[in-house]
């Protein structure tokens, strides 16, 4: 089994043996997990999408500030409806990738929750914010990649929107409803799904929208340098000629 540039995530370290073979791993922290010399750590393997698509060195005419959530945090609230009001553009995670690929590279700062989102952002030359909304973001990862490219994960906070109810039936509700009042006597079973969490729209929603329209205009931003960014990717290069070669021998 081949590993070329993936890391350590949600489940923690694979079992690994003598069959694995690892090119080149996310970040220090994946190669510390997984018991490798901190030389099999390079980057996210998303640095070539510069190969592709020329890195930009100037912010240009783009206007545009782009926000993209995790593919987990979708139905959690509508988060189209908060980007645009607050006057940004959304990119959803599910997406045709060519598209996303060009509305990032066109967009003049890229606020993402999704770490791909930023790290693609990243790779082009666009600047980006993180953001963290719920506890399903895995530190673990964008530090392990933020480690990789020299910068260090301050996520901005934003509140817990929960507009769940909008994607559920009415009988998933109240069978949430019920299960969270049993929970609440004492009643739990073993292998309960938790119920839903509780609409807070009315209390969370302007303050998420006026959160997001501050970091639009925010001044302290993350890119990594030109020269972190050419070395990495010079290394990716490196890594994968040398792996080719070995495997068509």
């Amino acid at each position: 089994m081949y590993v070329l540039g993936s890391g350590v995530g949600y489940h923690g370290s694979a079992k690994v043996g003598s069959e694995w073979d690892f090119v080149f791993v996310r970040g220090p922290l994946s190669a510390k997990s997984l018991g490798l010399s901190n030389s099999a750590a390079i980057t996210d393997p998303a640095i070539l999408i510069s190969e592709l698509f020329p890195r930009r060195n100037s912010q240009g005419d783009s206007l545009r500030v782009s926000y993209m959530p995790h593919h987990a945090s979708c139905t959690n609230a509508d988060w189209r409806e908060v980007v645009e009001a607050a006057g940004l553009q959304y990119l959803d995670p599910s997406s045709d990738v060519i598209e996303t690929i060009h509305l990032i590279r066109n967009s003049k700062l890229v606020i993402a929750e999704a770490m791909h989102g930023a790290i693609v952002a990243d790779a082009l030359g666009v600047p980006w914010i993180p953001v963290k909304a719920y506890k399903h973001i895995l530190d673990f990862k964008w530090i392990d990649w933020c480690n990789s490219m020299g910068l260090e994960y301050r996520p901005v906070i934003l509140p817990e929107l929960w507009d769940s109810e909008k994607f559920h039936t009415p009988s998933d509700v109240r069978k949430s409803d019920i299960k969270r009042f049993l929970i609440s006597i004492g009643a739990s079973g073993n292998g309960w799904t938790p119920p839903l969490n509780r609409n807070n729209r009315g209390i969370y929603f302007d303050k998420t929208v006026l959160e997001l329209s501050k970091l639009a205009k925010q001044e302290a931003v993350f890119l990594s340098s030109e020269l972190v960014h050419q070395s990495r990717l010079n290394q990716v290069r490196d890594r994968l000629d040398s792996f080719f070669s070995r495997v068509r021998d």
